[in-house]
């Protein structure tokens, strides 16, 4: 057995295979005797591997054209093409050897009738192409391992330089040979060098394959060239906005002197970006100052427009609750009084309809919001904005139960690193809330009232809630748009005081996580939040607005919106001596939750996909009540379209378990009988649920 000539010439990439008995890929591929298929072009039924175990079916479809019919209702068939197939032969073997099996052939392969167009063989009809059933069997022989590896080039870094380099270095000595992890393996050493420092590095690979052994000699050649700095920052493309915002943000990231890294440059990216006024955004390296050892930095942007205009309009159908139709806009200035000052005013307005388009709507009455949010960049040097936002609301939540509230916010968000974010903010709102009169009679135990309401609600009165909230946010994702892998962490906690100015005085901390895992095309996505909320007065209860609701869209869709709730009982049918026999429930929220999200998210062509999801969640008024074996669980399949501002999702969920409703402050005088929530839900939304 021979082994490859020495080279002195290092090519990007050089593959030396010895095959002493294969010279090409169709000598791979053994013929054998097929029987006569229909014609014309009969349609593929069955498509079946034999002899696969360590590439599966689906990898092997993947690859090729000719494919079976599949068990989804109402999808496309596919012919047999023999000439398709032939290529499909020859696709196998080389998908077999990039994945270090050089020995690898299809033993044979059988194109049959099925046993209906078998016997349709001997009248055949030219207008029927027929069915057939195709089996491809496959000698996988045995996989090629790395036996040498050598990395040369890379003396110009430290010791402790190496050794983390080694170490994260995707290929190691005995690790099966497969071509795409040779060639990332080239492009992780390439982008590790310039993240040192040397930003013209470059790297050559170059593999031998002795086939009869199934052995690889590896090399990976680098050319580290000089390790550099940052330089002067340069900027192109600016016409209105305020340079030294520009380079502010920059110089966050690339202060000059340091040492050079293309992360920093990405990162830098992304904070110019996050100014909101360009719309394109590139930072690369210039020509290099050797005699300083420095690399200037191009700053490249592209202004968007400053002033922008959106309305929309649409209908969201529920259940219980209907909007049609539902309008929205919004207005933003992007450099409101210079300075890149942003300010935006946004408006929602719908008309709503409660009860069920099958059992009636009642009559219909307006709803909607509008907000004016001003955000001030680099209020504190180029990490501590503010951000103040005033609004107003009119919601009608259910049949009976409806507010107003007015609200204000002021935050110091604070980029403390590029992954972690703080965020405090102060918080007032006034509200008012309008219930059924009589609402207060439904009981005479006083405590059980106001752990359903408290005083302020049931009474009509002007409401009023102040507090503070701290947020914390680790972000490691790859995309926060189209994440495919990587992880998010947050917490929220608010502290309301009646020193504060509000007329409540409690605490709440909402912890969640999320990640993300990539396994081939298909993201496997996962979250886990809880909620707990403890008033400092034993005699009085928390504010709806401050309690735990779940359902819809984004939480529990097995469950409308905020439908997933302890719920307080209204009569319906109330007799002379005063027994109710009739009611029915409202979600009034609780102090405790627990929200488990798992998602099976697979993308299809022309920007579809689909995903499969399961979620378990419960909401109770106290968190002793809460128990992991009590979870409502809900099932269901979605529909993503992906557009530029995020994926349109079309959410079906079923509940798979159906929960007693939780009803609080009930009178206890005779039977009462109560409808159940419905099951499913339909909901249409923007962005990915998590």
């Amino acid at each position: 057995m021979g082994r490859c000539p020495s080279t002195t010439a290092i090519v990007a990439v050089t593959l030396c295979v010895f095959v002493p008995s294969i010279t090409a890929a169709q000598e791979a591929v053994a013929t054998s005797v097929v029987a006569p298929a229909p014609a014309p072009d009969p349609w593929v039924r069955r498509l079946d591997f034999e002899g696969n175990a360590h590439l599966s079916d689906a990898q092997l479809r993947a690859h090729i054209h000719t494919q079976g019919q599949s068990w989804i209702p109402f999808s496309g068939r596919h012919r047999f093409d023999e000439a398709a197939f032939e290529t499909d032969l020859e696709r196998i073997v080389r998908l077999y050897r990039a994945n270090g099996f050089y020995q690898a052939r299809i033993l044979q392969f059988r194109v049959e009738r099925t046993d209906r167009e078998a016997e349709q063989a001997e009248r055949p009809d030219p207008s029927k192409p027929g069915k057939v059933d195709v089996t491809i069997s496959i000698d996988e022989g045995p996989r090629t391992h790395v036996a040498a590896l050598a990395i040369v080039g890379i003396e110009a870094l430290d010791e402790a330089e190496r050794r983390a380099l080694l170490k994260r270095f995707p290929l190691r000595v005995g690790a099966p040979m497969v071509e795409s992890v040779f060639d990332e393996s080239q492009a992780f050493l390439t982008a590790e060098l310039r993240e040192l420092g040397f930003a013209e590095a470059e790297v050559t690979h170059h593999a031998r394959i002795f086939v009869e052994e199934a052995e690889a000699d590896l090399a990976f050649h680098a050319q580290t060239g000089e390790r550099f700095t940052i330089g002067a920052l340069h900027i192109t493309g600016l016409e209105r906005a305020a340079e030294h915002i520009v380079l502010e943000q920059a110089r966050a990231e690339l202060p000059e002197g340091t040492r050079y890294s293309e992360s920093a440059l990405r990162a830098a990216e992304m904070r110019i970006s996050g100014l909101g006024v360009f719309g394109s955004v590139r930072v690369r390296h210039g020509e290099a100052d050797r005699a300083r050892g420095q690399m200037p930095i191009d700053i490249r942007l592209r202004e968007a427009p400053f002033r922008t205009l959106r309305l929309g309009a649409g209908i969201e159908l529920d259940p219980k609750r209907q909007e049609l139709p539902k309008l929205w806009g919004s207005w933003t200035h992007r450099d409101f009084f210079g300075g890149l000052r942003r300010f935006t005013a946004s408006a929602e307005i719908a008309l709503v309809f409660t009860g069920s388009l099958l059992h009636g709507l009642d009559r219909p009455r307006p709803a909607g919001n509008i907000e004016l949010r001003f955000q001030q960049p680099a209020l504190i040097g180029p990490d501590v904005w503010l951000d103040v936002t005033l609004g107003y609301e009119r919601a009608i939540v259910e049949r009976e139960l409806s507010y107003d509230v007015a609200l204000s916010r002021v935050g110091l968000p604070w980029r403390i690193s590029r992954r972690l974010t703080f965020i405090p903010s102060f918080n007032f709102s006034l509200a008012r809330f309008y219930l059924p009169a009589g609402i207060g009679a439904l009981t005479g135990n006083d405590v059980d009232q106001q752990m359903a309401l408290d005083a302020c609600a049931r009474e009509g009165a002007l409401c009023r809630l102040a507090y503070l909230e701290q947020r914390l946010v680790y972000d490691r994702r790859d995309n926060p748009l189209a994440t495919t892998r990587g992880f998010w962490l947050g917490i929220s906690l608010q502290e309301g005081s009646r020193f504060l100015g509000g007329g409540y005085g409690y605490v709440r901390v909402l912890p969640e996580a999320r990640g993300y895992v990539p396994i081939g095309p298909l993201v496997v996505a996962m979250r886990v939040m809880a909620g707990l909320l403890h008033t400092f007065d034993d005699d009085a209860s928390s504010s709806v607005l401050t309690r735990f609701f779940l359902g819809g869209a984004s939480s529990q869709r097995g469950f409308s919106g905020q439908q997933l709730s302890p719920r307080l009982a209204l009569p319906d049918d109330v007799s002379d001596s005063g027994q109710i026999s009739d009611a029915h429930a409202i979600a009034i929220g609780g102090n405790a939750m627990i929200l488990g999200n798992l998602e099976l998210r697979v993308p299809l062509p022309a920007g579809f996909g689909i995903i499969a999801f399961c979620d378990a969640g419960e909401v109770m008024l106290e968190p002793s009540d809460l128990r992991l074996d009590a979870l409502q669980i809900a099932v269901g399949l979605g529909l993503r379209y992906q557009t530029v501002f995020g994926p349109i999702r079309l959410d079906f969920g079923f509940r798979v378990t159906r929960p007693p409703l939780q009803v609080e402050a009930l009178d206890e005088s005779g039977p009462v009988r109560l409808v159940d929530v419905p099951r499913f839900s339909l909901l249409l939304n923007l962005g990915e649920a998590f």
